[in-house]
């Protein structure tokens, strides 16, 4: 399997950021946590141990495990849901959680597709 470059995974956040802030938040928490796209779709505010530099997520099979953080993204993810302690720290349109966020390489957009 062929691993994006360095400046090709730069070149990724700087698109998704450049489409919102939101969107480039997603990537990049995505990214840097490595963490599977379900487990990441159903992350919760309450899963934020900010000051600790953890969040917790959920693997396959529902055991949680606390994932090491960088300060910055801390620090960028405290801003995010304004001030909210409940609920998805990304919620679709709808206020429910993603089903999936998939990255197209050849494009180098990022499609996201909401549960009907």
């Amino acid at each position: 399997m062929d691993r994006l470059t360095q400046a090709e995974l730069e070149a990724l956040l700087q698109a998704a950021y450049e489409t919102s802030g939101a969107r480039g938040l997603m990537v990049r928490t995505l990214l840097e946590t490595g963490s599977r796209v379900s487990a990441f779709c159903r992350l919760r505010a309450e899963d934020l141990a900010l000051d600790e530099l953890e969040l917790r997520v959920l693997d396959k099979g529902g055991k949680s495990r606390d994932v090491p953080i960088l300060r910055s993204l801390a620090n960028e993810l405290r801003l995010h849901p304004n001030g909210r302690d409940i609920g998805y720290v990304f919620p679709s349109p709808r206020g429910a959680h993603y089903s999936s966020l998939n990255y197209h390489g050849a494009s180098g957009g990022c499609t996201i597709r909401r549960r009907s």
